[in-house]
Order: structure tokens, then C-alpha cells, then sequence
């Protein structure tokens, strides 16, 4: 129950933390939405994430572990599916430019927003774990 608990407090920073990075993820303001949400991905990585990379074993080994960032992006579009209140949207990337280098304008549809906001929830999931853990 612990873990639990550890590991939905842990996807609610990330998504909060997601959402003042990328403008597309959205909980409508709604402290409620947003902790449904985390425990909706926490519970939905916790039982379905290792049946579907069970199930997806032999074309995970053949495509060098793609698949499982595939479901990871299925995991977040699958929470945006069942939380109301929880979208996730288009996205506008305004640039970026300092001492010389720049990232140019983006405009990013709502496959690859889902896509940007599961690698950013994941990557940060895994950072707070970290510091929770040492």
C-alpha cells in the first residue's frame, strides 16, 4: 500500500510538473483532476503496463525496447481517455535561443504532444523516485 501511495504522489508531480512544461497537458486547474489522473496512470502502469510488455515481449526484443515507450504513450493517452478534465491537446513550442544556439518553432499535433508528455512524465517519474529513494 505504501508503494502505492509512493508511486501515485510520485506520477502526480510529474504530471503537474508536465503540464507547467508543455502548455497541451491540461487538468483544468482542479487539484481533484489532477490527483485522479495520477492515480489512474499509477494504477494503469501498476496492472496493465506488464501484461501489455508481456504480450508485446517478442516484438519489444526485435525492435530494441521501442515498444515500451510505445506503451507508455498508450498509458497517458489511455488516462486523458478515462479522467475527465484530463486533455492533452496541440501544442505551439515558441523557440528557444541562447548564446547562439537555437531551437527553432515547433507546432506539435496531439499524437506527438501525448508522445512529448509521456517521455517528460517518465523521465521525471524516474528522477523523483530517485530522490525519494536515496
Amino acid at each position: 500500500m505504501k508503494t502505492i501511495l509512493k508511486r501515485i504522489f510520485v506520477s502526480v508531480i510529474a504530471i503537474y510538473a508536465c503540464s507547467l512544461l508543455v502548455s497541451g497537458l491540461s487538468f483544468d486547474n482542479n487539484i481533484k483532476t489532477l490527483l485522479l489522473a495520477g492515480a489512474v496512470f499509477s494504477l494503469l502502469n501498476l496492472i496493465l503496463r506488464p501484461v501489455l510488455k508481456l504480450v508485446m515481449l517478442p516484438i519489444n526484443f526485435i525492435t530494441l525496447g521501442t515498444i515500451s515507450w510505445i506503451i507508455g504513450v498508450f498509458m497517458l493517452y489511455l488516462t486523458t481517455y478515462l479522467v475527465s478534465g484530463f486533455t492533452v491537446s496541440a501544442f505551439e513550442f515558441g523557440g528557444f535561443s541562447s548564446n547562439g544556439f537555437r531551437v527553432p518553432n515547433a507546432s506539435l499535433n496531439v499524437f506527438w504532444t501525448v508522445t512529448l508528455c509521456s517521455f517528460i512524465i517518465s523521465w521525471l517519474s524516474r528522477i523523483v523516485m530517485w530522490l525519494f529513494e536515496n
